[in-house]
């Protein structure tokens, strides 16, 4: 063993034991991330771990779990460019590459805990899938679909005196003369797909996958208001005489002068939740979806830090949360706190464009972490298979065992 071999491990298990300094362990990642020590650490962690886990022991922390998730996920990650935004950072780089499963009791981490007879990773995985894209459509006042990503960027078409450019990256910019008039679009985001928007007013939107907004060519009057389904974040242009106001499919409402703020408002989530970021915004819970005649059940005013949950009864609680890891998605991750294996599956299923079965019970596990969103399907269940819950693909069907 060489000499830079041995150093690599002599610091290895001084991170694991949580002993490193920060230059220790700057130097530790730089080791990991050029590639050369890949099979002495994976010969190492998983030794030591398996040692641990045959005597009975508890793991000494997160940090030891966190080396040997970033085995699994290293060369794939550093591989894969982010989709809409390159992830940055010593704590971007640990998160996309380290997802921690908790138990209630703890760190849970059982290795090889399976039969023989059970088909193996290779067999289970064989059908893979790739991730997500830049997609979607745009709906032109008419009817006419435009489909973005088989579209040159450019011009792509005009609406009074508002230009819509296609730019580079999956990024679609209103370019509004003084407009004196307009026409209502709609940008749809399918399953396996996510878009950035630039409204006429410089307010900035980004989509993710089976989303999709309703909103003016041009704001004309004393508002603007746009109307959306799925998940949406928003970065909102400050306007103090004309407020900015998003519907929620009839039944809530947004409203704010400028702000950054996160609504996910899918239909097979139990609870609408906005998160606010930077800034102000009112959210208030709707009795109908009629414009002219809605009622507010109930109005929260957000924090920054805070995100309000409506119920389907209408009924919004406000709490604090970690909006970092909220609004994860855009910046290419995966990412959730106490959340089931539900909960994540149901966001694998939008991004990968795939369906969800159970054989059997559903297994009672508790995640948290982050993951990238630019790995290949087969490496995500990889990591997820940690939890001792196996699973396998089925042509665009994962079966969860």
């Amino acid at each position: 063993m060489s000499k830079e071999q041995k150093d690599f491990l002599k610091l290895l298990e001084k991170y694991k034991l949580n002993l490193t300094s920060q230059e220790e362990e700057d130097q530790l990642f730089a080791m990991i991330r050029s590639g050369k020590y890949d099979q002495k650490m994976e010969e190492h962690v998983l030794a030591s771990l398996l040692d641990k886990a045959n005597e009975g022991v508890n793991l000494p922390d997160k940090k030891a779990s966190e080396i040997l998730f970033k085995l699994q996920t290293q060369i794939s990650a550093s591989k894969q460019q982010p989709v809409m935004k390159k992830i940055t950072g010593y704590r971007r780089w640990v998160a996309a590459a380290a997802f921690l499963i908790l138990s209630a009791s703890g760190l849970y981490l059982i290795f090889n805990p399976f039969s023989k007879t059970i088909p193996t990773q290779a067999e289970r995985f064989k059908n893979d899938i790739v991730p997500g894209t830049n997609k979607a459509t745009l709906t032109l006042a008419g009817g006419k679909t435009l489909f973005l990503d088989s579209l040159q960027a450019g011009s792509i078409a005009k609406q009074e005196n508002t230009a819509i450019i296609k730019m580079d990256e999956g990024e679609l910019v209103y370019n509004d003369s003084a407009s004196l008039g307009f026409e209502m679009n709609t940008l749809t985001i399918p399953r396996g797909g996510q878009y950035q928007l630039t409204l006429s007013d410089g307010t900035k939107v980004w989509l993710n996958a089976a989303s999709s907004i309703t909103f003016p060519s041009a704001f004309i009057g004393k508002e603007r208001r746009v109307d959306i389904k799925g998940e949406c974040y928003f970065e909102v242009a400050k306007n103090l005489q004309k407020p900015f106001i998003v519907n929620i499919a009839g039944k809530a409402e947004i409203k704010v002068l400028g702000t950054h703020f996160n609504i996910n408002a899918y239909e097979d989530e139990a609870v609408i939740k906005t998160t606010l970021l930077e800034g102000s915004v009112s959210v208030s819970s709707l009795s109908n979806v009629s414009e002219e005649n809605a009622a507010y059940l109930d109005s929260r005013i957000l924090a920054p830090g805070e995100q309000a949950s409506q119920n389907q009864g209408g009924e919004l609680t406000v709490a604090k949360v970690d909006t970092e890891s909220i609004v994860a998605w855009k910046d290419g991750l995966i990412s959730c706190k106490d959340a089931s294996i539900q909960d994540i599956m149901r966001e694998i299923e939008r991004w990968y464009d795939v369906e969800v079965e159970y054989e059997g019970k559903v297994p009672e596990r508790i995640f948290t972490g982050e993951i990238s969103r630019n790995m290949n399907l087969s490496e995500v269940l990889r990591i997820l298979e940690f939890s001792n819950i196996l699973f396998r693909i089925e042509g665009r069907k994962i079966i969860v065992m």
